[in-house]
């Protein structure tokens, strides 16, 4: 086989940019924005934040340029109405721009679960717009056979061109001491994800899609791979799923929550396979194809039904999301697509893209979309609690003055969380005179902004923030409700010196515990003893000894200097602790504690830290 030439691949990636111009103009400037993020300090993004809505714009662009491209090819449109046509979704894309939050960031999540309904609505429509009213299925088939082996192929020589040139990279940073930083690796994979995958991608779609259908190949390996890998693991998640059903039905037991993630897992892998041995289950050697898929859509039926009361049940004890929304859409889609290629006698294949991009359609936007639904479930059901504890009466809120159940509590804090977090604080301004777009937080980070701004409407209730990870103290311990502030190392560099061992990451909570490690050919054991407010290191052997940390002092000069703060960075030498011993010098590097927001009665609640210990 000749290897193609150097002006072969140039005139090839000319003829590809003179196709899809618009998409690959789109692909560099998403990339662009990309690379120009990556290449400054975190805290200096927000400076760029207009950049952030260019590279979701620009991606998105990619696919909705490709689907104008291939409409166009199809309709046989002139010059000027397909500059006209690329030109419309090119204003398309300014607008949705234009309508993102300047800070996307720091915006509710609502913008991205939008973002990820517009990409899949717009690669599934790129799936079916060429034969969308005409084209025999054979071309339908052939069409997309071939974009999905150059998407696999694009995505290997991507990733194998990355590793050459990171080892590259490497090699000249090792040996001739360049000192490439470490961000440079990270900038190369976008370039190559973002405009090489997309070109070489482009390169290879079909192009005279309408005589396509008359060149049917199917790939032989392809046959391989699927009756014998793909088919075999559809039936043994067939098989788990039958043995699970069986389960529940003699236990009487609901069905867990994550048996979705498995209904749709192994329901997506039995549909590709189906549809990758579409074009030959029908013939005479391979008749028994034709009765797999037949009986695989019977088959499904169950499992479908299955996913459906389970997440019902967790609708039911935890409300509507975007996820559960989500899983409750492709559970009825993949009932009506059972029953469809069951008794329907059409049986298209096309109906697959085409009924999944209408419902990421759907979902994107209006009062039935996944955001909507989900938020006035949420709101709803913050409503029933607020309402039944007396903290919401008449449409306002009145803060509660005596302590409320923890389950409760942690209910109420998970809910105003989730709706913080995905929609913002504006549903909930109705029950608020103060302004709730005011609360502000310090944190670099979303999700402790978040966490921030949260804690900070829950105690406008009256009540203290309660995280969902956290549960009921185990019996003989009493439930604390009081405020807690989180401290957080700001990222500097450690400098290691001399022969030091480094254990960690080490994560104790409000409980006794205990981190085993090895060091010095010594066995050590790192002791959390909270009654004490002490972590203790004890080397065990004939070289025994003992080096403590005490917090008591720690965790009161913070409280004190940040009292009624919800999260503090804090600098390096002020979270470094040292201590030593006639032999041994341990330095504890406090990368983030929770505290007790009480100068009563001060507690850490979490802590996450690194230890250095060095052998005098």
């Amino acid at each position: 086989m000749n290897l193609p030439s150097l002006q072969f691949i140039r005139e090839k990636a000319l003829e590809t940019f003179g196709r899809f111009p618009f998409a690959l103009l789109s692909a560099i400037i998403g990339t662009g924005a990309v690379l120009v993020l990556s290449q400054e300090n975190f805290t200096d993004r927000a400076s760029y934040h207009w950049l952030y809505n260019a590279w979701l714009a620009g991606f998105l662009g990619i696919s909705l340029f490709v689907l104008a491209q291939l409409r166009a090819e199809t309709a046989q449109l002139s010059r000027g109405q397909w500059l006209s046509l690329n030109l419309s979704v090119a204003v398309v894309l300014l607008a949705y721009i234009t309508v993102l939050p300047s800070s996307i960031i720091h915006a509710p999540m609502v913008h991205l679960f939008r973002f990820l309904f517009f990409a899949a609505a717009a690669h599934f429509f790129v799936a079916v717009v060429p034969f969308a009213k005409t084209g025999p299925p054979q071309g339908f088939w052939e069409f997309n056979k071939s974009i999905f082996l150059r998407f696999l192929s694009a995505c290997l020589y991507t990733h194998v061109l990355y590793l050459g040139l990171a080892v590259a990279m490497l090699a000249v940073d090792q040996l001739f001491s360049v000192n490439i930083a470490g961000r440079r690796y990270v900038q190369l994979w976008w370039f190559l994800v973002g405009v090489f995958n997309t070109w070489f991608f482009l390169s290879g779609v079909p192009q005279d899609v309408r005589t396509i259908g008359d060149r049917l190949q199917y790939p032989k390996g392809l046959k391989v791979f699927t009756q014998y890998v793909l088919i075999p693991l559809v039936v043994v998640y067939l098989a788990i799923l039958y043995a699970y059903m069986f389960k529940i039905v003699i236990e009487w037991d609901w069905p867990k929550g994550w048996v979705g993630y498995l209904v749709l897992g192994f329901s997506t892998t039995g549909i590709l396979s189906l549809l990758l041995v579409h074009p030959i289950k029908d013939s005479l050697e391979n008749r028994w194809l034709a009765i797999v898929t037949q009986k695989f859509y019977l088959a499904i039926i169950p499992p479908a039904i299955l996913l459906l009361l389970a997440i019902w049940r967790r609708v039911a004890e935890y409300g509507l999301t975007e996820n559960r929304y989500i899983v409750i859409v492709l559970g009825c889609w993949l009932l009506y697509a059972a029953l469809y290629f069951t008794f329907s006698r059409g049986k298209s294949i096309k109906m697959i893209p085409i009924s999944l991009g209408v419902l990421a359609l759907a979902a994107s936007v209006g009062p039935w979309g996944a955001s909507s639904v989900s938020r006035v479930d949420q709101v709803g059901r913050l409503d029933e609690l607020l309402t039944a504890n007396r903290i919401l009466a008449d449409g306002k809120i009145t803060p509660v003055k005596d302590t409320l159940p923890f389950d409760v509590t942690r209910q109420i804090s998970s809910i105003v969380r989730y709706i913080v977090d995905v929609h913002g604080v504006e549903p909930l301004q109705p029950w608020f005179s103060v302004r709730l777009d005011s609360i502000q937080s310090d944190a670099r980070y979303r999700s402790l902004a978040t966490r921030d701004v949260s804690t900070k409407i829950v105690s406008l209730f009256g009540l203290n923030y309660v995280n969902e990870w956290e549960r009921y103290p185990a019996k003989g311990k009493r439930w604390v409700p009081g405020p807690k502030i989180s401290f957080i190392m700001d990222q500097s560099t450690i400098g290691l010196s001399g022969d030091q061992f480094v254990v960690g990451p080490v994560h104790f909570t409000d409980d006794e515990d205990s981190v085993q490690f090895r060091a010095d050919n010594s066995e050590w054991m790192i002791v959390n003893q909270p009654e004490r407010s002490t972590i203790s290191f004890v080397r065990t052997g004939q070289a025994a000894e003992r080096v403590e940390f005490p917090l008591s002092d720690l965790l009161r000069r913070l409280v004190r200097a940040h009292h009624s703060s919800t999260t503090v960075y804090k600098p390096a030498d002020s979270l470094i602790l040292v201590q030593s011993s006639a032999r041994t010098r341990i330095r504890l590097i406090v990368r983030s504690i929770d505290v007790r927001d009480d100068t009563s009665k001060t507690g850490m609640l979490k802590m996450d830290f690194d230890a250095y210990v060095k052998m005098k």
